[in-house]
Protein backbone atom coordinates (compact mmCIF):
# COMPACT_ATOMS: atom_id res chain seq x y z
CA UNK A 1 0.00 0.00 0.00
CA UNK A 2 2.68 2.45 -1.39
CA UNK A 3 -0.15 5.83 -0.98
CA UNK A 4 -1.00 4.73 2.40
CA UNK A 5 0.13 5.07 5.98
CA UNK A 6 -0.70 4.84 9.12
CA UNK A 7 -1.46 8.22 11.72
CA UNK A 8 -1.16 7.36 15.45
CA UNK A 9 -2.21 10.18 17.99
CA UNK A 10 -1.12 8.78 21.47
CA UNK A 11 -2.17 11.18 24.22
CA UNK A 12 -1.94 10.94 27.81
CA UNK A 13 -5.59 10.14 28.06
CA UNK A 14 -6.42 8.92 24.72
CA UNK A 15 -5.18 6.46 21.25
CA UNK A 16 -6.74 7.58 17.88
CA UNK A 17 -5.36 5.66 14.71
CA UNK A 18 -5.99 6.31 11.26
CA UNK A 19 -5.21 5.40 7.89
CA UNK A 20 -4.44 8.08 5.50
CA UNK A 21 -4.51 8.07 1.54
CA UNK A 22 -1.73 10.19 1.11
CA UNK A 23 -2.63 10.91 -2.99
CA UNK A 24 -6.35 11.67 -2.19
CA UNK A 25 -5.73 13.19 1.14
CA UNK A 26 -8.48 11.07 2.74
CA UNK A 27 -8.83 9.45 5.73
CA UNK A 28 -10.02 5.89 5.00
CA UNK A 29 -10.98 4.61 8.46
CA UNK A 30 -9.79 5.19 12.23
CA UNK A 31 -10.34 3.61 15.38
CA UNK A 32 -10.06 5.68 18.80
CA UNK A 33 -9.78 4.51 22.34
CA UNK A 34 -9.88 5.55 26.35
CA UNK A 35 -6.28 3.70 26.35
CA UNK A 36 -4.01 7.17 26.72
CA UNK A 37 -0.26 6.60 27.64
CA UNK A 38 -0.86 6.96 31.47
CA UNK A 39 -3.33 3.85 31.50
CA UNK A 40 -1.01 1.33 29.04
CA UNK A 41 2.13 2.64 31.03
CA UNK A 42 0.52 1.58 34.10
CA UNK A 43 -0.79 -1.59 32.57
CA UNK A 44 3.01 -2.40 31.58
CA UNK A 45 4.05 -1.61 35.31
CA UNK A 46 1.85 -4.42 35.93
CA UNK A 47 2.65 -7.11 33.28
CA UNK A 48 5.39 -9.57 33.57
CA UNK A 49 6.63 -8.04 30.33
CA UNK A 50 10.15 -6.78 31.12
CA UNK A 51 10.57 -5.03 27.61
CA UNK A 52 8.59 -1.61 27.24
CA UNK A 53 8.88 -1.52 23.56
CA UNK A 54 6.69 -4.97 22.86
CA UNK A 55 4.27 -4.40 25.00
CA UNK A 56 3.64 -0.80 23.70
CA UNK A 57 3.84 -2.49 20.09
CA UNK A 58 1.03 -5.14 21.23
CA UNK A 59 -1.47 -2.54 21.97
CA UNK A 60 -0.54 -0.40 18.39
CA UNK A 61 -0.98 -4.53 16.63
CA UNK A 62 -4.07 -5.01 18.12
CA UNK A 63 -5.45 -1.35 17.15
CA UNK A 64 -3.92 -2.12 13.53
CA UNK A 65 -5.75 -5.35 13.72
CA UNK A 66 -8.97 -3.44 14.61
CA UNK A 67 -8.36 -0.81 11.90
CA UNK A 68 -7.62 -3.48 9.09
CA UNK A 69 -10.74 -5.46 9.88
CA UNK A 70 -12.65 -2.30 9.87
CA UNK A 71 -11.37 -1.23 6.63
CA UNK A 72 -11.31 -4.42 5.11
CA UNK A 73 -8.23 -4.88 3.26
CA UNK A 74 -4.40 -6.33 4.95
CA UNK A 75 -2.54 -3.53 6.37
CA UNK A 76 1.41 -5.43 6.79
CA UNK A 77 3.97 -3.51 5.63
CA UNK A 78 2.05 -0.05 6.17
CA UNK A 79 4.31 2.61 7.64
CA UNK A 80 3.20 4.09 10.72
CA UNK A 81 4.02 7.44 12.32
CA UNK A 82 3.21 8.21 15.81
CA UNK A 83 3.55 11.02 17.68
CA UNK A 84 2.43 12.71 21.11
CA UNK A 85 2.94 11.37 24.79
CA UNK A 86 4.84 8.15 22.89
CA UNK A 87 7.82 9.47 23.30
CA UNK A 88 7.72 10.51 26.69
CA UNK A 89 9.03 9.25 29.89
CA UNK A 90 6.52 7.07 29.83
CA UNK A 91 5.84 6.21 26.45
CA UNK A 92 7.09 3.49 24.81
CA UNK A 93 10.71 5.05 24.15
CA UNK A 94 11.78 8.42 25.88
CA UNK A 95 13.07 10.54 23.41
CA UNK A 96 14.67 13.84 24.41
CA UNK A 97 12.77 17.55 23.55
CA UNK A 98 13.29 19.54 20.76
CA UNK A 99 14.48 23.19 21.83
CA UNK A 100 12.67 26.29 20.24
CA UNK A 101 12.99 28.03 17.59
CA UNK A 102 11.04 25.09 15.82
CA UNK A 103 10.37 25.20 11.73
CA UNK A 104 7.02 24.17 10.25
CA UNK A 105 8.22 22.43 7.90
CA UNK A 106 9.39 19.86 10.59
CA UNK A 107 13.50 20.79 10.48
CA UNK A 108 14.49 21.05 14.12
CA UNK A 109 11.98 17.98 15.40
CA UNK A 110 13.46 14.98 16.73
CA UNK A 111 12.80 11.79 15.40
CA UNK A 112 13.67 8.16 15.34
CA UNK A 113 13.03 5.45 12.68
CA UNK A 114 12.23 2.24 14.39
CA UNK A 115 12.48 -0.59 11.50
CA UNK A 116 9.77 -3.47 10.73
CA UNK A 117 10.17 -6.76 12.58
CA UNK A 118 8.90 -10.23 12.27
CA UNK A 119 6.60 -9.19 15.32
CA UNK A 120 5.61 -5.77 13.82
CA UNK A 121 5.39 -5.40 10.78
CA UNK A 122 5.64 -2.04 10.16
CA UNK A 123 8.44 0.53 9.82
CA UNK A 124 7.66 3.01 12.50
CA UNK A 125 8.32 7.08 13.03
CA UNK A 126 8.84 8.19 16.30
CA UNK A 127 8.30 12.21 16.84
CA UNK A 128 9.40 13.69 19.93
CA UNK A 129 7.79 17.32 21.24
CA UNK A 130 9.56 20.78 22.00
CA UNK A 131 10.89 22.34 25.07
CA UNK A 132 11.44 25.56 26.66
CA UNK A 133 12.15 27.05 30.14
CA UNK A 134 9.12 25.75 32.31
CA UNK A 135 7.00 24.28 29.79
CA UNK A 136 6.96 20.93 27.66
CA UNK A 137 4.71 19.55 24.72
CA UNK A 138 4.29 16.45 22.73
CA UNK A 139 1.92 16.29 19.89
CA UNK A 140 1.13 19.82 19.64
CA UNK A 141 3.56 20.98 17.50
CA UNK A 142 1.92 18.07 14.43
CA UNK A 143 -1.05 19.86 14.73
CA UNK A 144 0.95 23.23 14.16
CA UNK A 145 2.78 22.27 10.69
CA UNK A 146 -0.08 20.22 10.03
CA UNK A 147 -2.53 23.76 9.97
CA UNK A 148 0.80 25.82 8.26
CA UNK A 149 0.07 22.70 6.03
CA UNK A 150 -3.57 23.76 5.17
CA UNK A 151 -3.63 27.07 4.70
CA UNK A 152 -4.12 29.01 1.55
CA UNK A 153 -2.76 32.30 3.10
CA UNK A 154 0.27 32.28 6.08
CA UNK A 155 -0.42 34.62 8.43
CA UNK A 156 3.48 36.57 9.35
CA UNK A 157 2.98 36.15 12.99
CA UNK A 158 -0.11 34.80 14.99
CA UNK A 159 -1.19 32.50 18.33
CA UNK A 160 -2.52 29.63 17.34
CA UNK A 161 -4.85 28.50 20.39
CA UNK A 162 -5.10 24.09 20.47
CA UNK A 163 -7.97 23.33 23.04
CA UNK A 164 -7.81 20.51 24.98
CA UNK A 165 -7.41 18.76 28.46
CA UNK A 166 -3.75 20.65 28.30
CA UNK A 167 -4.63 23.59 26.19
CA UNK A 168 -1.35 25.07 23.97
CA UNK A 169 -1.01 28.51 22.58
CA UNK A 170 1.40 28.61 20.28
CA UNK A 171 2.96 31.51 19.10
CA UNK A 172 4.10 31.36 15.35
CA UNK A 173 6.09 33.72 13.71
CA UNK A 174 7.84 33.97 9.82
CA UNK A 175 6.82 29.98 9.51
CA UNK A 176 8.41 28.81 12.93
CA UNK A 177 7.31 28.05 16.65
CA UNK A 178 8.87 30.70 18.55
CA UNK A 179 7.26 29.94 22.32
CA UNK A 180 4.00 28.52 23.58
CA UNK A 181 2.01 28.16 26.69
CA UNK A 182 0.35 25.22 28.36
CA UNK A 183 -3.18 25.63 30.12
CA UNK A 184 -4.37 22.98 32.42
CA UNK A 185 -7.96 24.03 31.39
CA UNK A 186 -9.42 20.76 30.14
CA UNK A 187 -8.16 18.54 33.48
CA UNK A 188 -8.79 20.99 35.99
CA UNK A 189 -12.76 20.96 34.73
CA UNK A 190 -12.66 17.35 35.44
CA UNK A 191 -11.20 17.40 38.61
CA UNK A 192 -13.09 20.65 40.00
CA UNK A 193 -16.50 18.60 38.82
CA UNK A 194 -15.61 15.25 39.95
CA UNK A 195 -13.19 15.32 43.07
CA UNK A 196 -13.50 18.76 44.38
CA UNK A 197 -16.41 20.54 46.60
CA UNK A 198 -18.00 21.36 43.33
CA UNK A 199 -19.10 18.08 42.47
CA UNK A 200 -22.88 18.17 44.09
CA UNK A 201 -22.96 21.67 42.86
CA UNK A 202 -22.07 20.86 39.01
CA UNK A 203 -23.92 18.41 36.77
CA UNK A 204 -23.23 16.90 33.69
CA UNK A 205 -22.42 18.62 30.55
CA UNK A 206 -25.94 19.05 28.77
CA UNK A 207 -26.85 20.71 25.39
CA UNK A 208 -25.62 23.88 24.15
CA UNK A 209 -28.40 26.27 24.17
CA UNK A 210 -29.09 29.66 25.36
CA UNK A 211 -29.32 29.09 29.08
CA UNK A 212 -26.32 27.74 29.40
CA UNK A 213 -24.39 29.85 26.78
CA UNK A 214 -25.73 32.47 28.91
CA UNK A 215 -24.14 30.66 31.87
CA UNK A 216 -20.71 30.16 30.20
CA UNK A 217 -20.77 33.88 28.54
CA UNK A 218 -20.89 35.21 32.40
CA UNK A 219 -18.54 32.94 33.66
CA UNK A 220 -15.88 34.11 30.82
CA UNK A 221 -16.98 37.89 31.88
CA UNK A 222 -16.63 37.29 36.09
CA UNK A 223 -12.77 35.83 35.81
CA UNK A 224 -11.56 38.72 34.02
CA UNK A 225 -12.04 40.90 36.46
CA UNK A 226 -12.51 38.19 39.62
CA UNK A 227 -10.02 35.87 41.19
CA UNK A 228 -10.43 32.53 40.55
CA UNK A 229 -10.58 30.71 43.45
CA UNK A 230 -13.15 33.36 44.68
CA UNK A 231 -15.30 32.83 42.09
CA UNK A 232 -14.83 28.80 42.08
CA UNK A 233 -16.37 28.51 45.55
CA UNK A 234 -19.10 30.99 44.26
CA UNK A 235 -20.50 28.36 42.23
CA UNK A 236 -21.48 26.28 45.42
CA UNK A 237 -22.86 29.38 46.98
CA UNK A 238 -24.82 30.22 44.10
CA UNK A 239 -26.40 26.61 43.76
CA UNK A 240 -27.33 26.64 47.46
CA UNK A 241 -29.25 30.30 47.00
CA UNK A 242 -31.33 28.72 43.86
CA UNK A 243 -29.35 31.12 41.59
CA UNK A 244 -27.98 28.66 39.70
CA UNK A 245 -29.12 25.22 38.69
CA UNK A 246 -26.64 22.58 37.70
CA UNK A 247 -26.10 22.54 34.10
CA UNK A 248 -25.99 25.95 34.43
CA UNK A 249 -23.14 25.78 37.08
CA UNK A 250 -21.21 23.55 34.11
CA UNK A 251 -20.90 26.11 31.97
CA UNK A 252 -20.49 28.71 34.05
CA UNK A 253 -17.24 26.58 35.39
CA UNK A 254 -16.25 26.18 31.47
CA UNK A 255 -16.63 29.51 31.41
CA UNK A 256 -14.31 30.60 34.19
CA UNK A 257 -11.83 28.43 33.75
CA UNK A 258 -11.76 29.24 29.72
CA UNK A 259 -11.77 32.99 30.04
CA UNK A 260 -8.83 32.25 32.82
CA UNK A 261 -6.96 30.77 29.79
CA UNK A 262 -8.03 34.01 28.23
CA UNK A 263 -6.16 36.66 30.53
CA UNK A 264 -3.64 38.31 29.27
CA UNK A 265 -3.76 36.90 25.82
CA UNK A 266 -1.50 39.45 23.47
CA UNK A 267 -2.84 41.70 20.82
CA UNK A 268 -2.53 39.71 17.64
CA UNK A 269 -4.05 37.75 15.09
CA UNK A 270 -5.52 34.99 16.86
CA UNK A 271 -6.35 31.38 14.53
CA UNK A 272 -8.41 28.65 16.82
CA UNK A 273 -8.32 25.15 15.87
CA UNK A 274 -10.36 23.15 18.03
CA UNK A 275 -12.92 20.04 17.52
CA UNK A 276 -16.72 20.24 17.43
CA UNK A 277 -16.86 19.67 20.80
CA UNK A 278 -14.80 22.62 22.33
CA UNK A 279 -15.01 24.52 19.18
CA UNK A 280 -18.41 26.32 20.52
CA UNK A 281 -17.07 27.52 23.83
CA UNK A 282 -14.23 28.60 22.93
CA UNK A 283 -15.46 30.45 19.91
CA UNK A 284 -17.77 32.36 22.05
CA UNK A 285 -15.10 33.04 24.38
CA UNK A 286 -14.06 34.83 22.11
CA UNK A 287 -16.98 36.65 21.03
CA UNK A 288 -17.75 37.93 24.57
CA UNK A 289 -13.49 39.17 24.88
CA UNK A 290 -14.13 41.25 21.79
CA UNK A 291 -11.82 39.04 19.79
CA UNK A 292 -13.57 37.85 17.37
CA UNK A 293 -12.44 39.96 14.83
CA UNK A 294 -9.08 39.20 14.88
CA UNK A 295 -9.36 35.64 15.20
CA UNK A 296 -9.40 32.76 12.04
CA UNK A 297 -11.40 29.42 12.63
CA UNK A 298 -10.52 26.44 11.44
CA UNK A 299 -13.21 24.45 10.60
CA UNK A 300 -14.10 21.73 13.04
CA UNK A 301 -13.21 18.71 10.15
CA UNK A 302 -10.21 20.49 9.10
CA UNK A 303 -9.16 20.50 12.78
CA UNK A 304 -9.58 16.38 12.88
CA UNK A 305 -6.65 16.59 10.12
CA UNK A 306 -3.96 18.81 11.54
CA UNK A 307 -2.06 16.10 13.27
CA UNK A 308 -1.91 13.48 9.95
CA UNK A 309 -1.29 16.34 7.81
CA UNK A 310 1.87 17.25 10.49
CA UNK A 311 2.94 13.72 10.57
CA UNK A 312 2.74 13.38 6.58
CA UNK A 313 4.40 16.08 6.34
CA UNK A 314 7.63 14.82 8.68
CA UNK A 315 7.92 12.00 6.74
CA UNK A 316 8.30 12.82 3.45
CA UNK A 317 10.82 15.14 5.03
CA UNK A 318 12.27 12.02 6.77
CA UNK A 319 12.14 10.02 3.13
CA UNK A 320 13.63 13.30 0.84
CA UNK A 321 16.39 13.19 3.99
CA UNK A 322 17.09 9.56 3.59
Amino acid sequence: MPNHFLSCDWGASNFRLKLIDRSSSRTLAGVAAPRGIQSIHEAWRKSEMPDRMTFYRMTIKNAISQLSEKYGEDLSGCPLVLSGMASSSIGMKELPYAKLPVSLNGQGLIVEEIPASRDFLHDLLLISGVQKSGDVMRGEEMQAIGWHKMQDVTLPEYLLILPGTHSKHLRIKTGKIVDFQTYMTGELYQVLKNHSMLKNSVGPEQEWNARTQFAFANGVEAIQKGNLSNLLFSIRAKGLQGNLNKTEAAAYLSGLLIGNEFLNIPDQSIVLCADNNLNPYYTLAMEVLGMKDRCTFVLPEQAGQVVWRGQLAVLERKRLES
